[in-house]
């Protein structure tokens, strides 16, 4: 099967560039590679239209990077990107957009850190992603993409549409934002952020930089606007 492969660059203008190539879908997906609606999805039935809640906190608590188990010395470069603003820097270089070299080595310092610690998932998840602005609305099903930065998602739907907006930071409101459910099959390798005291829980999970993501069903905003809805799933 042929199909339309691209890397995710998001700077001040976030965009996706294109590629060609052979892939197959995953086993899970019908014969049109396509989730099934209802109850579950494939012809297994595994995934869920919704998450179950306490399943991805369990995870978060069991995957995070404040876990017993964890250096001292991993915990401070991991929080480097959890719980800031100085993560967004970070996935800046990551995602080609800086070139500062500190920023760069604490990029590949972090991914280091990432695979000494994270752990892979005990059951399939779906959590959910906000992608601001129009730049996901040319993905279409069968496409898949790749993310060089540190993958943030939440369990909350409600999370994800104020990244999608953007009210979550308070500058700005864009109401064509997209709404990503992302499907993380078991085993996927994670990391958890637990909540802290004076921090807002986003129930975050994050996925290493340059997982690769492929685009399984689609929802088109309305003429006014509005958020897109679009589902992908970790190609593993």
């Amino acid at each position: 099967m042929t199909f339309r492969h691209a890397r995710f660059e998001w700077g001040d203008e976030a965009k996706f560039v294109w590629h060609e190539g052979i892939d197959k879908f995953n086993p899970h997906h019908d014969d049109k590679g396509r989730f099934a609606e209802g109850d579950g999805v494939g012809d297994d039935k595994r995934w869920k239209s919704s998450s179950n809640y306490d399943d991805v906190n369990r995870e978060i608590e069991r995957t995070a990077y404040g876990r017993k188990g964890v250096s001292v010395e991993d915990r401070q470069l991991l929080g480097k990107y959890f719980g800031g603003t100085h993560g967004m820097m970070i996935n800046k270089a990551l995602r080609g957009k800086s070139d500062d070299p500190e920023l760069l080595d604490e990029g590949r310092q972090w991914t280091e850190a990432f695979d000494r610690n994270a752990l892979p998932t005990k059951q399939d998840l779906v959590t959910y992603r906000g992608i601001h602005g129009t730049a996901a609305d040319e993905l279409k099903v069968g496409d898949s993409f790749t993310d060089n930065g540190i993958v943030s998602t939440t369990g909350s739907q409600n999370w994800a549409a104020q990244f999608a907006t953007g009210s979550v930071f308070g500058t700005y409101s864009d109401p064509h934002g997209t709404v990503v459910e992302v499907h993380i099959p078991k085993g996927t390798k994670i990391m958890g952020d637990r909540p802290r005291q004076g921090i807002v829980n986003e129930h975050e999970i994050a996925l290493r930089p340059g997982t690769r993501f492929k685009v399984v069903g689609r929802r088109e905003r309305g003429p006014g606007g509005s958020l897109a809805g679009m589902t992908v799933e970790v190609v593993k």
